[in-house]
C-alpha cells in the first residue's frame, strides 16, 4: 500500500514539474489516500498482536535437505579416478 502511495507522490511531483496541475493534484490526493490506508492497516496489525503462523516458518527450516556426509566421504576422489585412467 505504501508503495502505491509513493508511486502516486512521484507522479504528482513529475506532473507538477511539467505543469500539469490537475494531474499533480489528483495524484497527490490518491497518494495521500493510500498513505493513510497504509498507516491504518499498520496500526491494526500492530494492535492485533498476531504472531506469524508457526507452520509456515518452522516447517521450512525443519525440512531443509542436508547432504549425507557418509555418502560424500564414500565417493572416490577425482584425482584417484584420473590416476586409474
Amino acid at each position: 500500500m505504501m508503495y502505491y502511495a509513493l508511486v502516486f507522490f512521484v507522479i504528482a511531483l513529475i506532473a507538477a514539474l511539467l505543469g500539469f496541475r490537475g494531474v499533480a493534484g489528483l495524484s497527490a490526493e490518491i497518494g495521500w489516500f493510500f498513505g493513510v490506508i497504509a498507516v491504518i492497516l499498520l496500526i491494526i496489525a500492530i494492535l492485533s498482536g498476531r504472531p506469524t503462523p508457526s507452520g509456515v516458518h518452522s516447517s521450512y527450516f525443519q525440512q531443509s535437505e542436508r547432504p549425507d556426509i557418509r555418502a560424500v566421504s564414500e565417493r572416490p576422489d577425482l584425482l584417484a579416478v584420473i590416476e586409474r585412467l
